[in-house]
């Protein structure tokens, strides 16, 4: 009899062991969404194009534009000029200097449909443009925003246009929308990958009271 209680428990005991063990598991997969990421901006980790942040409140304070929409193209590769710091004068002194230098660089332009405005004036019109460093089609440079994704944004203008934005910190400002309202961060900086799996309305929240502490 002794013998048989012992055998149950130590079955029991087994399949609890291998419970905790798949649950754990599976727990650890779901939060190192970030382990299998692209990350198309890290090749810039050492320029101005990529901010080093602690909170997603230090890169608030560049939004101009807080919103949720959906993807509605596949985006097309412009050039546009690269953006010295002495902008448009600079690269025409650079070129009366060096005629042959190519201050140019190759963006892709994709089309969202804006869906809510969480913070910022609303655009023109229903549809932005959002700028992203890189070719079309690849990831190189930005990880891209994609047709029929379900994203939410923080943008900032170019000055002098009407709907073209961008994210103020390439991917750390870019979140994708899960059909179950989850959201799932483009990069892979824990200031902003720790809301990954989880509900669009705390990342909503965090987002509007980190723009009040701003304003105060």
């Amino acid at each position: 009899m002794a013998n048989k209680y012992i055998k149950y428990v130590s079955l029991t005991v087994t399949i609890l062991a291998v419970a905790f063990v798949t649950i754990f598991t599976f727990a650890k997969n779901e939060n190192n969404i970030s382990d299998t990421k692209i990350i198309g901006s890290k090749s810039f980790d050492e320029t101005a194009f990529r901010i080093k942040i602690n909170s997603i409140d230090e890169i608030l304070k560049f939004a101009d534009l807080v919103a949720i929409g959906k993807v509605i193209d596949d985006g097309k590769t412009v050039e546009t000029e690269f953006p010295l710091p002495g902008g448009e004068s600079q690269a025409k002194k650079l070129k009366a200097m060096y005629p042959n230098i190519n201050t140019k660089m190759e963006v892709t332009h994709t089309n969202v449909q804006i869906e809510k405005v969480i913070y910022g004036s609303s655009p023109t019109t229903d549809i932005i443009t959002v700028g992203q460093m890189g070719q079309a089609g690849n990831d190189e440079g930005e990880t891209k925003i994609k047709r029929e994704q379900k994203v939410l944004l923080i943008l900032k203008k170019h000055p002098g246009t009407d709907n073209l934005y961008s994210s103020v910190d390439a991917e750390n400002g870019l979140f994708k929308i899960e059909k179950n309202s989850k959201v799932i961060s483009f990069s892979d900086n824990e200031a902003v990958s720790k809301y990954d799996n989880n509900n669009v309305d705390i990342l909503v929240n965090d987002i509007t009271n980190g723009l009040k502490k701003q304003k105060k």
